[in-house]
């Protein structure tokens, strides 16, 4: 088997501002996270400003960073 790698920097219009803790211990995670592709991943629903539930998943590939 061969591998190759390209480290080649690339310009992406992200910011980490948006980023929040979600207040949860590891074990709540680990409790309410479901895991899929090798990712964890949490869906909240929330309410907007015109009443109407939205859902917003947030995943990490390390269960401990998804409680930070």
């Amino acid at each position: 088997r061969e591998m190759y790698v390209d480290s080649t920097l690339v310009k992406a219009n992200v910011s980490g501002y948006g980023l929040a803790s979600s207040g949860m211990t590891l074990g709540e995670f680990k409790e309410q996270a479901i895991e899929e592709n090798s990712l964890f991943k949490i869906v909240e629903t929330t309410i907007d400003g015109d009443g109407a539930p939205r859902e917003k998943a947030r995943t990490s590939r390390d269960p401990k960073a998804g409680c930070r």
